[in-house]
């Protein structure tokens, strides 16, 4: 990674700044939690606030950390601050992920970073994102989780397992999750490749460590609990039906949201058979296919074992929640592919690039299924200029068409801004200094915008 590269996501990392949410949502429990650690007598005698912030419940860690921050600066201070550095860390993860992983091209490493840290995509569950516009305790857990499997796929296993910690002690089931999906998906893919089990060697010891720090940090500090435990029915009904049932009843999901996820996985696959033939089959390419897949398979078990079974412990691991990385692997993917397109780049593989970055949230998957179907017609049919012109244009006005029904305005603003950037840093045959003033420039303007 280079240091153009460290601007480039430095900049991007910006982006969300614009229209950031403060003080809502989830935010809200999570700032009373921060300000009772700041100030003892805060909300005394409040029920929620007297219960959690306790060593070993859920928010603990986190906000304990954000109390410090927000002491030696303020709470919004600390809030964009702690999202500032959050977006790096994910940006920077998925950047060496996209080079090392795939082989893509510094401009496409740096597509998928901005598609990681400013898109949204399809929306099965409201709560398989990569990022969220209110900070919250998942924003630093991804980042980190993400890191953990970028380093246990190259073999940094002791480093891997730091960020694995880290994720896990700031959110106890994405950190958990992640972190286990990565290890099963590595395990098997070394197997895989060695056939021979003595291929997960170098990850029993990493592994374990991880184990001993979760049991730490939540175990320990819960032993001789004597907290009233609800009943399964009535913890179901609470959780699953009242709380949040768009998090959890797969079968109560939109139709429409169903659609868009397979659109993604779909498009996903494509892609991913396609590198696979170009690249080869690695240990770390077979690995993200695995981990993919794997989450695939256990939020469609989950179907069965949350709205037909009622199981609690697949109500309480939200396992809808993991197909953040199935993203993630589709963003390394259509990054791979947009760094392809623009090794030589035609006027279409330019606007077809650019609407696989620009278009977001429940649009980006039809969007990307135009156009990757349009550039498989290009490329095998080979048509005249005329109709390939005509192709190309009736997929951007299409996708516009999606992202005015489908997509996020704000998130549009932000990859558009994204986009400028990055066709400055590394598009336009621009000297260094220049293009990093302009692109500076054009992220200043929008973030002041």
């Amino acid at each position: 990674i280079e240091w153009r590269d460290l601007a480039f996501l430095g900049l991007v990392a910006l982006l969300p700044l614009y229209a950031a949410q403060f003080g809502v949502g989830n935010q809200v429990e999570q700032f009373a939690l921060i300000e009772r650690i700041r100030d003892p007598l805060f909300a005394r005698g409040d029920f929620y606030v007297d219960s959690a912030a306790h060593l070993g419940q859920p928010r603990y860690y986190y906000a304990a950390a954000m109390a410090w921050l927000a002491d030696a600066t303020s709470l919004a201070a600390a809030v964009h601050i702690a999202a500032f550095l959050s977006n790096v860390i994910l940006g920077v993860t998925s950047f060496v992920a996209a080079r090392r992983f795939l082989s893509a091209s510094a401009t496409g490493a740096a597509a998928t970073a901005a598609m990681v840290i400013l898109n949204s995509s399809f929306s099965l569950g409201f709560a398989g994102y990569l990022n969220f516009d209110s900070y919250q305790p998942a924003n630093f857990a991804i980042a980190m989780g993400l890191s953990g499997v970028t380093l246990l796929f190259l073999r940094q296993e002791l480093a891997g397992t730091a960020c694995f910690i880290l994720g896990g002690i700031t959110h106890p089931t994405l950190g958990v999750e992640i972190a286990s999906v990565a290890f099963f998906a590595i395990g098997v893919a070394a197997i895989a490749r060695d056939r021979s089990l003595n291929a997960i060697r170098p990850f029993v010891i990493p592994g374990v460590l991880f184990l001993v720090a979760m049991v730490i940090a939540w175990g320990l500090p819960n032993l001789g609990a004597t907290s009233f435990r609800m009943p399964d029915g009535s913890f179901f009904d609470i959780l699953a039906h009242r709380r949040a049932p768009h998090h959890y009843l797969g079968l109560d999901f939109p139709h429409m949201a169903w659609f868009h996820a397979a659109l993604f996985l779909a498009g996903t696959a494509a892609v991913y058979g396609l590198a696979i033939r170009r690249l080869g089959a690695s240990r770390e390419r077979v690995a993200l296919g695995l981990m993919a897949l794997m989450v695939v398979a256990i939020c469609l078990a989950s179907l069965w074992f949350v709205d037909i079974a009622h199981n609690r412990v697949w109500v309480t691991a939200q396992v809808f929640r993991m197909l953040l990385l199935v993203k993630w692997v589709g963003f390394l993917l259509l990054g791979w592919l947009i760094g392809q397109w623009l090794m030589a780049p035609t006027p279409a593989h330019l606007v077809l690039a650019a609407t696989l970055v620009s278009v977001n949230a429940d649009a980006q998957p039809r969007a990307m299924a135009l156009v990757l179907v349009t550039a498989a017609v290009i490329s095998v049919v080979r048509p005249g200029k005329a109709l390939a012109a005509i192709l190309v244009l009736g997929t951007l006005g299409l996708s516009l068409y999606f992202q005015h029904r489908y997509g996020i305005d704000k998130q549009a603003l932000r990859l558009a801004a994204a986009c400028a950037i990055m066709a400055l840093v590394y598009v336009m045959q621009l000297p260094g200094r220049c293009a990093l003033a302009g692109a500076a420039g054009v992220c200043l303007t929008f973030v002041g915008f």
